[in-house]
């Protein structure tokens, strides 16, 4: 993983995207050992907190109601555009996105999400697709 985090610092630097700060590792997990090194390589640790399976045969409605019922303020939700059909996530994207905002959230990035809830240390438990924040 040394490698790996080395030669994605690179590879944005190549394309001249700097100061790198947020990592999201595939499926979003990390082992301790691994939390470490990210944080070593001054990388905060993102991950969603709001996972529904919308990857899987679910209609678009199946995917809101999941979303809904797991959505907190601060969450973050990951949702997938590849790998697939994802004409039900599409779909669901803009209801989602409604009734969140009949609800008070409001949709940060996740360095707007940071600035309002700052990590305690480099690496952090917070958990990157969509943010919301509600007032």
């Amino acid at each position: 993983m040394e490698g790996k985090l080395r030669d994605m610092s690179t590879a944005f630097a190549n394309a001249g995207i700097i100061n790198v700060a947020l990592f999201r590792p595939p499926s979003g997990f990390l082992f301790p050992w691994q939390r470490k090194m990210v944080a070593e390589h001054d990388f905060a640790h993102i991950s969603a907190n709001v996972v529904v399976g919308d990857w899987k045969d679910v209609d678009a409605q199946t995917i809101r109601d999941r979303v809904l019922k797991k959505v907190r303020p601060g969450s973050i939700i990951a949702l997938h555009d590849g790998g697939g059909d994802r004409s039900a996530t599409i779909a669901a994207v803009p209801m989602i996105i409604d009734v969140l905002r009949q609800q008070g959230y409001t949709f940060l990035s996740v360095s707007e999400l940071l600035a309002l809830n700052p990590p305690k240390n480099a690496v952090t438990e917070t958990t990157l697709d969509m943010e919301m924040h509600k007032h």
